[in-house]
């Protein structure tokens, strides 16, 4: 019997084992011991009085923390079973929200709401020295908007996990950048970006002794491989082969061996990928998933053993296929089953549906705002030492122009020497009169165009909050259209939309920050109106379609992907017009 099963198992920790641990700190302790035990602490008390700032926490909490890498559901058993009436201090309680989070959320329970891990991270961002429980709870923050659908919001506060965490946390950090890397690679972004994080997620568990998550990074980088290194896919996943077997994890054993049929398939080596994929059968009630049926399907399928793919289908059942890159799969293993039975019409038409989905995926890559919010943040920091750089050159241009006066005054000097010496002095006071005031105009023109810097900088950092709290508003109004609020912030909308000046102030700014891509369209296409050049405003912004939908006054979003068709078609471009717009950028 094969266990078919798309979900990772989850430890239990047996009753006998967390009988014990809860009762650890309830053994009994003889008099005689008790009373060296209450002087020995009289004497600590007194002689080291107030030496940690760090509060104790209640040992049922702690036993729960100290089972969550091992044993989620247990921690999980142990937190639900508190009664919060009894945590009666602030940092017991923040604790419980944040390990109440972590705990649901490694059992895979999905998030419905994030009000827990919002009392806790209040509570550590006003404690900064309980550093290593604020970057689980910036941490576990991002994880929950993750799940709720919100990835630039995770992707913020997994970027605030990481700038937190000690450079010694190696756990937390490796695990920041290994969510970080499956957020990439869930948005299906095109940039390399999922490699880079995982890489980085699997450096810093190298550095601890958790197995399971350097598996976990190797697999994921092995699949991720494939594609564009599919040498290195080989010896990523032979590794995590290796220490699969050294650790006895079936789960991620077979995972290795899944991803290594897919290179082969990739590769047309399919005897090898025949071999591994009898390996995994021979094994005693194998854990296989989707991805691995579809791949088997796909390599007996061109072997011209179509029966044997039909069966690998077949064990896929009734089980729904979401992720899009399994989809493109199944209509592969389909098309190539229709080869090998010289059915070329189904082939073609599989093969059509999913170059269909491939190239909506690719229209979708490059996602419009988790890759922003990461370099939106590195901008940020970057902008104060862009400017100290800035007023460096220029000091560095009024040394030289100070040079060259001074090169220019001395050569003057040496030319008129021969001439009466009062008048040389009367000449060279005019020159050094003037030369200061030359500096006096240079520094206070140096002063204003370092006020300049400074504004236009700030004025940046206010421009992309009040874009991202325009964005934010618009979400409101998308989901929540009945309120009072939401229909007067329409309102100003529509109002806003009619003054035309206020667009082309905001074109200007446009303009600035883009490459001047409105007034170059105006120039370029003379057809397009007003409503083209705020569509191209606001895809330029980064606003969603839900959110162009709501500004331009369109009951449904899909309709602005309409728009923006015919928009390309008006202006004669190929691609799309985030691909037109990308050029500015």
């Amino acid at each position: 019997m094969l266990n078919f099963s798309a979900v990772r198992p989850i430890k239990i920790v047996s009753s006998e084992v967390l009988q014990h641990l809860l009762q650890k700190n309830t053994i009994f302790v003889g008099v005689k011991h008790l009373l060296v035990v209450i002087l020995v602490m009289l004497v600590l008390g007194a002689v080291v009085p107030g030496c940690s700032d760090a509060p104790r926490y209640d040992s049922r909490l702690t036993t729960a923390d100290s089972l969550m890498h091992d044993y989620p559901d247990s921690a999980l058993a142990i937190i639900e079973a508190v009664n919060r009436d009894s945590l009666t201090t602030e940092h017991d309680q923040a604790y419980g929200n944040l390990l109440l989070t972590q705990a649901r959320y490694k059992a895979y329970i999905p998030a419905t709401s994030d009000s827990d891990i919002n009392r806790a991270l209040s509570y550590y961002k006003q404690h900064p020295k309980e550093r290593e429980k604020l970057t689980r709870a910036y941490l576990y923050k991002g994880a929950v908007m993750e799940e709720l659908g919100y990835p630039d919001s995770a992707m913020f506060y997994y970027k605030q996990a990481e700038s937190t965490a000690s450079p010694d946390d190696y756990f937390n950090l490796g695990y920041v950048k290994m969510r970080m890397g499956a957020l990439y690679r869930d948005q299906h972004t095109m940039d390399g970006k999922h490699i880079e994080k995982y890489e980085e997620a699997l450096e810093c568990f190298k550095s601890t002794d958790n197995n399971h998550y350097q598996l976990v990074c190797m697999i994921n980088l092995g699949s991720l491989y494939c594609l564009k290194a599919p040498h290195k896919a080989d010896s990523v996943l032979s590794i995590a082969l290796t220490l699969a077997e050294q650790i006895d994890d079936k789960e991620n054993y077979v995972g290795a061996i899944q991803n290594l049929i897919k290179n082969d398939v990739n590769r047309g080596r399919y005897n090898h990928a025949r071999g591994l994929i009898m390996k995994v059968m021979s094994m005693d009630n194998p854990v296989i998933n989707i991805p691995f049926c579809l791949y088997a399907a796909q390599t007996y399928a061109c072997l011209q053993i179509p029966d044997s793919a039909e069966l690998f289908l077949s064990l896929i059942g009734n089980n729904p296929i979401i992720d899009n890159i399994d989809r493109i799969s199944f209509l592969e293993a389909k098309g190539d089953i229709a080869l090998a039975r010289k059915d070329t019409s189904v082939y073609l038409l599989m093969k059509s549906e999913s170059k269909r989905i491939a190239d909506s995926l690719q229209s979708l890559s490059t996602p419009l705002s988790i890759i922003t919010t990461e370099d939106r943040i590195d901008r940020q920091s970057h902008l104060s030492s862009e400017l100290s750089r800035q007023i460096t050159a220029n000091w560095n241009v009024i040394l030289a122009l100070m040079i060259m006066l001074i090169l220019t005054v001395s050569l003057f000097i040496f030319i008129r020497r021969k001439k009466s010496h009062e008048k040389q002095l009367y000449q060279v006071k005019q020159i050094l009169d003037s030369s200061e005031s030359q500096l006096s105009e240079m520094r206070l023109s140096l002063e204003n165009l370092s006020k300049l810097n400074i504004r236009e900088s700030k004025l940046k950092v206010f421009l992309d909050s009040y874009m991202s709290l325009t964005r934010d508003m618009m979400e409101e109004c998308y989901h929540q259209p009945d309120l009072k609020q939401t229909k007067k912030i329409k309102e100003v909308i529509k109002f806003q939309k009619n003054n035309k000046d206020e667009w082309e102030k905001l074109y200007g700014y446009i303009d600035l920050e883009y490459n001047g891509i409105i007034s170059k369209t105006k120039d370029n296409y003379p057809q397009l109106n007003d409503k083209d050049l705020l569509l191209i405003a606001l895809s330029a912004m980064d606003f969603s379609c839900m959110q162009i939908a709501i500004i331009l006054g369109y009951s449904n979003q899909t309709s602005v992907g309409t728009i923006r068709k015919r928009l390309c078609e008006k202006m004669n471009i190929e691609g799309s017009l985030n691909d037109y717009i990308s050029h500015f950028k």
